[in-house]
């Protein structure tokens, strides 16, 4: 597993599952068609429901929202399209790695999972899912982003005050912390790239908002 692949795994460590707050019964109503794909009023409920009590404005978190989940399904278009594979081993790296960097052992996990809802297995298909567009970002997105002596030293320039910590000229503290930089630059650049890729998606898409 690269330096690469750990740096995104990182966005795994957060994952939480949200159960629908809103009722079984709206669970078949479409309101949104992605090419052969469809997300559902309750998928966009529960979507909503986990970041709701922050939004003032109610209708623009569900626009934002539902375009969130639109972009989701691309991208799960796309890696099927690219058979991104996921194998045992990589699931057992993954799930290993959680309990290293949470130093827990498995049982604790389980446990853990089991308060939220959440079973051993859910979690697992969830991983496997993130471990995915986690290869995808290493092998379609990130040989995309180049980056030269000169564009690292422009980032660093432009976040001094993420980077500078000590009274030495910034030439002198350049490159001391230049891998630090090259991973912020680099996360920047794969995140644009991946942005642009996913609009490259939605204009050929068909979508049909409901």
């Amino acid at each position: 597993m690269n330096k690469t692949y750990l740096k995104w795994f990182v966005l795994i460590l957060g994952f939480t599952m949200v159960t629908d707050a809103y009722g079984k019964e709206l669970v078949d109503k479409i309101v949104a068609v992605v090419n052969k794909d469809v997300i559902t009023q309750s998928e966009l409920n529960s979507a909503v429901a986990a970041i709701k009590q922050k939004a003032e404005n109610k209708e623009e978190l569900r626009k934002q929202t539902l375009q969130d989940l639109i972009d989701d399904r691309l991208f799960s278009q796309a890696l099927k399209e690219e058979k991104i594979e996921v194998t045992e081993d990589d699931l057992a790296r993954a799930i290993n790695n959680v309990l290293a960097q949470n130093r827990i052992p498995l049982d604790t996990l389980i446990a853990g999972l089991r308060s939220q809802g959440v079973s051993y297995e859910q979690y697992k298909k969830q991983m496997e899912r993130e471990i995915r567009r986690l290869k995808f970002i290493n092998q379609v997105i990130g040989p995309q982003v180049k980056l030269s002596e000169q564009d690292l030293r422009d980032y660093y320039q432009k976040h001094l005050d993420q980077f500078q910590t000590s009274k030495e000229t910034p030439s002198d503290h350049f490159e001391k912390v230049r891998d630090k930089v090259y991973g912020a630059a680099y996360d920047e650049r794969v995140q644009e790239a991946l942005n642009g890729y996913l609009l490259k998606q939605r204009r050929k898409a068909f979508v049909d908002i409901r």
